[in-house]
């Protein structure tokens, strides 16, 4: 590589968008952390995505939160894969919206249970549906009350038969009420039986 980690940081954007994705590839860590947060959020698509997953866990979570949607929309389910709870904890409600199906069904169950609330209240019901049974097993129960009423009505059969009766009595009677006929069937009868009775308040208004 011709360039020092102390002289990345002095790249113009021009300069950064020359690299190729065999370069962008080839940094070292110290190389990658020398690249600013302000750079970051104005690298290309085409560089950002060279990077490798073992690079990936190496930026910095201000980087990450700094990072324009049409970047974060371009990372592959891999690169997302690839970080680390506190990058994955950095992502903004405005950033999470742009992640694709494909990439919110690659990420692992620990990635999964370190959103907070917040996040997973900015999951669209695509996003929702796109999540794997063992991907909903791993929310707590604390963020399986956060989600989205609207949302929410987007699970499957499939997911909801994956929560855990935990998780069943963490729904809130509004995301109760929220569920069609169809889902409520999906429950299992230890699911129905462990219901508190202000859910089946709820239960009894779908």
């Amino acid at each position: 590589m011709l360039f020092r980690s102390d002289q990345l940081n002095n790249l113009s954007t021009t300069q950064l968008s020359a690299l190729t994705a065999d370069q962008v590839g080839a940094l070292i860590e110290a190389q990658v952390t020398g690249i600013t947060t302000s750079q970051y959020a104005v690298l290309p698509t085409t560089q950002l995505t060279a990077l490798t997953t073992t690079q990936i866990p190496w930026l910095a979570t201000a980087a990450i939160s700094n990072l324009p949607t049409t970047s974060i929309a371009a990372l592959t389910a891999s690169q997302i894969g690839a970080f680390t709870t506190d990058q994955v904890r950095a992502l903004t409600t405005d950033q999470l919206p742009a992640l694709s199906t494909d990439t919110v069904a690659g990420l692992s169950t620990t990635d999964i249970g370190a959103f907070t609330t917040t996040q997973l209240q900015a999951f669209s019901t695509d996003q929702v549906q796109a999540l794997t049974t063992d991907q909903v097993q791993a929310l707590a129960t604390d963020r399986v009350a956060a989600i989205d009423t609207g949302a929410l009505k987007g699970l499957t059969a499939t997911q909801l038969q994956a929560l855990t009766t935990d998780q069943v009595q963490a729904l809130t009677t509004d995301q109760i009420q929220s569920l069609m006929t169809r889902q409520i069937t999906a429950f299992t009868t230890a699911d129905l039986n462990a219901l508190t009775s202000d859910q089946e308040i709820g239960r009894a208004h779908v």
